[in-house]
């Protein structure tokens, strides 16, 4: 067990701003700081554990763990019992490598089907220089494939592979700006711009409780939902694009009164057209669009575009159009570029 948690005075502003119940910021400090907690922020804690130290009932640990999934403060994994902090090592890093090497111990002990090993992965990786070379690469869904490895080899010259091996300074822990807050990642720490699997379950959540009530809020994700999520952005999807498809189709079954969707699954074919879509070739010219701003008018990697895309595929797919954007597609004045209207617009309604 662990001498002391560390919990920092940010923390209570994050959980002021987000609304966190007595019982969660109980259970987030408790997750922090407990007799279970360790250094790398994931630790098996079954209900036994929680019931024991905290004599609360199964009924609200179900309830008080589900809100801090909700807020991504924290991810449990129904298989193993393990749960992870994502944001634990942004504010308690290895300062050294003894601390690292203490660190990979606990990491290699965590189970196989741990079902958040590629988030735990995206927490290292800022901090790789401190572990043994190859460190990450041999974690469970950490491994590069054989051929990325060869592309990396063949792309680096000696002073990048000096570079990426080079130790800090033992001391020379990243530091943590104090103006942010303490569940957001530093862009300091990022680095990787681009979305990750776990922005699109957050959007997924975020609207499917927007349009069907908090009372019909998920627990926490399914254990599908990163993968599903992981191959919608291999395949071209961006946040934008996911968040209108979503909305437009969410919008649509609740219009119906069918159940909330459980999985990301559920909108594989209507994710699937919308990068399809997303990968035709883009028309020349950059027409003026409303209020005299320029823009693109086909799909392709323009956050913009993309975006729009997602809006108006939900709207012909499901009749949704969010009052926030103005006239919808079938209206002259819709802010929309035109030409990516006509691309989307279904055969039949065109005609």
């Amino acid at each position: 067990m662990r001498d002391y948690g560390k919990i920092e005075c940010k923390f209570w502003g994050w959980a002021k701003k987000t609304r966190l119940s007595d019982e969660a910021k109980l259970m987030a400090t408790y997750l922090l700081s407990g007799p279970h907690s360790n250094s790398v922020g994931c630790y098996p804690l079954p209900d036994g554990y929680i019931q024991g130290d905290l004599k609360w009932e199964p009924e609200t640990i179900s309830r008080t763990i589900s809100e801090l999934s909700r807020n991504h403060f924290v991810y449990r994994c129904e298989v193993t019992e393990y749960i992870l902090i994502p944001d634990h090592l942004n504010h308690n890093p290895p300062v050294n490598g003894n601390i690292a090497k203490a660190m990979a111990k606990i990491i290699y002990s965590i189970p196989d089907d741990f079902s958040y090993w590629p988030e735990l992965i995206e927490t290292l990786k800022p901090f790789a220089v401190r572990f043994e070379k190859g460190f990450i690469k041999g974690l469970p869904n950490g491994m590069a494939t054989q051929e990325q490895e060869q592309e990396q080899e063949q792309n680096n010259t000696p002073a990048e592979d000096e570079a990426e091996t080079a130790p800090l300074p033992d001391e020379a822990a990243p530091e943590v700006p104090d103006e942010v807050d303490p569940l957001e990642i530093p862009e300091s720490l990022r680095r990787e711009p681009k979305p990750k699997a776990i922005d699109l379950i957050a959007a997924f959540d975020k609207i499917r409780t927007e349009v069907f009530g908090e009372n019909m809020a998920r627990p926490w994700p399914n254990q599908s939902d990163h993968t599903t999520a992981q191959q919608w952005l291999d395949n071209g999807a961006t946040v934008e694009m996911v968040e209108g498809v979503l909305r437009g189709a969410m919008a649509g079954m609740q219009g119906r009164n069918d159940d909330p969707p459980e999985l990301l699954k559920f909108f594989q074919r209507s994710i699937a057209g919308a990068i399809k879509q997303s990968k035709q070739p883009m028309p020349e010219g950059f027409p003026e669009r409303k209020g005299g701003r320029q823009g693109p008018v086909g799909l392709h990697a323009d956050a913009e575009t993309n975006r729009w895309a997602g809006l108006v595929a939900g709207y012909f797919k499901d009749g949704f159009w969010p009052e926030t954007h103005g006239p919808n597609p079938d209206q002259p004045d819709c802010d929309a570029p035109q030409e990516l209207i006509e691309k989307l617009r279904p055969k039949e309604k065109a005609e």
